[in-house]
C-alpha cells in the first residue's frame, strides 16, 4: 500500500491535475474550444464579419497597439523619387532600417489577419501583399 502523501499543497496540486485531465477527456476545457483563447485570433467562418472583425481588431491591438495602424493605414510605403522625378518603391537595397521596420510591422499584421482565417476566406486574400488590402 502506498504512503499516504503527508503535505497538503502537493495533495492539492495532484488533486487538481487529475481534474484538469478528466475534464480535457470530458471536452469540457472552455480555453481550448474555438474563439476562447486569448493567444489565438479568434477564426472567421464566413459569417459575422462585423463581430469577427471587432475581436480581430481588440486581439490585434492587444498584441501591438501599431499593428492596427498598419491594418487601417497600410505599411506606410517606402517610396523614393527616380531619375524621371517620379516616385516609386524602394528595393530592398534602398530601404533603410525604418524602412524594414514598417514591412516587418506588415508582415506581422498579416499574420494574424492570416491566422484568423479559414480555407475558404484564405483563398480569398492569398495575393495580398499588406495588411491593409486583407
Amino acid at each position: 500500500m502506498a504512503e499516504k502523501e503527508r503535505d497538503p499543497a502537493k495533495t492539492q496540486t495532484r488533486l487538481k491535475i487529475e481534474k484538469a485531465v478528466d475534464d480535457i477527456r470530458a471536452g469540457d476545457v472552455l480555453i481550448l474550444q474555438e474563439g476562447k483563447s486569448t493567444t489565438r485570433p479568434p477564426l472567421f467562418n464566413g459569417q459575422y464579419f462585423s463581430w469577427w472583425k471587432n475581436r480581430m481588431g481588440d486581439h490585434i491591438i492587444g498584441e501591438d497597439y501599431e499593428l492596427w495602424d498598419i491594418v487601417t493605414d497600410g505599411p506606410l510605403a517606402t517610396l523614393k523619387i527616380n531619375a524621371e522625378g517620379v516616385e516609386v518603391t524602394k528595393t530592398r537595397a534602398d530601404c533603410t532600417a525604418e524602412d524594414l521596420k514598417k514591412w516587418e510591422k506588415n508582415a506581422n499584421a498579416k499574420k494574424w489577419l492570416v491566422c484568423g482565417l479559414g480555407p475558404d476566406e484564405y483563398n480569398k486574400i492569398q495575393s495580398c501583399t499588406t495588411a491593409k488590402e486583407i
